[in-house]
């Protein structure tokens, strides 16, 4: 059974085309969008943004998806599911590349050098987005 949960993102049209991506609208500000997400769609994300594309992941089991997954996020893609849950909703900012780039940090302890190269993002966007979700992560710890 697939689990879903809900997250406000920002988005300029579609959701295929912004899950990591923010957009000032012509200046005028993002547009929140609720996206609903359910777990297997983490995993494949998380994947994604790591390197894993469709081909790779369908040639393995899922297990081996999931164990990849906790590789380089510390934590399984349903405890990633739940914490999505927890707290987007709250502050109305999200982008799911940044908090899966802060717990892959949060796991690797990678230079901020080296995530700009991994993760295509400027190395001020990543210490940005990277103070940011571990802040939340301590502040969803303290709830619990």
């Amino acid at each position: 059974m697939t689990t879903r949960t809900t997250a406000l993102a920002y988005d300029r049209e579609t959701r295929s085309d912004n899950i990591g991506n923010t957009d000032n609208n012509g200046g005028q500000g993002p547009t929140p969008k609720l996206f609903i997400f359910f777990e297997d769609e983490v995993l494949r994300y998380g994947l994604e943004f790591v390197g894993f594309d469709k081909s790779r992941r369908k040639k393995v089991a899922e297990e081996k998806n999931i164990e990849r997954f906790r590789s380089f996020f510390g934590v399984g893609h349903k405890a990633v599911t739940a914490l999505i849950e927890d707290f987007p909703n709250k502050d109305k900012v999200f982008n799911l590349q940044h908090l899966f780039l802060a717990l892959n940090v949060a796991k690797t302890y990678d230079t901020h050098v080296v995530l700009s190269g991994w993760w295509k993002l400027s190395e001020t966007t990543i210490d940005t987005w990277l103070w940011y979700y571990l802040k939340k992560f301590k502040s969803s710890r303290k709830r619990r």
